[in-house]
């Protein structure tokens, strides 16, 4: 059996939070909105109000920013309770998925834009415009 050593790093994916990676929005399992502690490639850490076992094997639901679905199957590493709370406790889990999904280790890339434009943006071009053509002219 090898002794890790402190700096060394087992894991074979980054993990990040939710909130960086920019094509997801929200995560369901087996039907349920749970919270994303951390995500990768190869699975999430998350948080639940609802026990799971370990081997159990469940739909994965990733929702896009676009409202578009990707489900992936997985399988629950481990489970505990991380919180009692006043009517439910809450469980933290590990889920690996079947297949990898390269679409999470996409690069973080921060909006710049306040605001999104509405339809499309034309630059750099030199159209003119004729008001006698406009369909609104007042």
């Amino acid at each position: 059996m090898a002794i890790l050593e402190r700096e060394e790093e087992r894991r074979g994916a980054c993990r990040r939070p939710l909130h960086e990676i920019s094509r997801f929005v929200a995560v369901k399992v087996s039907s349920e909105l749970v919270d994303v502690i951390n995500a990768s490639a190869n699975g999430l850490l998350v948080e639940g109000g609802f026990p799971v076992r370990p081997g159990m094997t469940s739909f994965v639901d990733l929702i896009e920013a676009a409202g578009n679905t990707v489900r992936v199957n997985g399988t629950i590493v481990r489970c505990h309770i991380v919180s009692l709370g006043p009517s439910h406790p809450r469980y933290q889990f590990a889920i690996m998925f079947d297949r990898a999904l390269p679409m999470i280790d996409e690069a973080f890339e921060p909006s710049v834009r306040t605001a999104d434009p509405f339809g499309f943006l034309i630059v750099d071009t030199q159209a003119q415009v004729d008001a006698s053509q406009s369909l609104n002219n007042w």
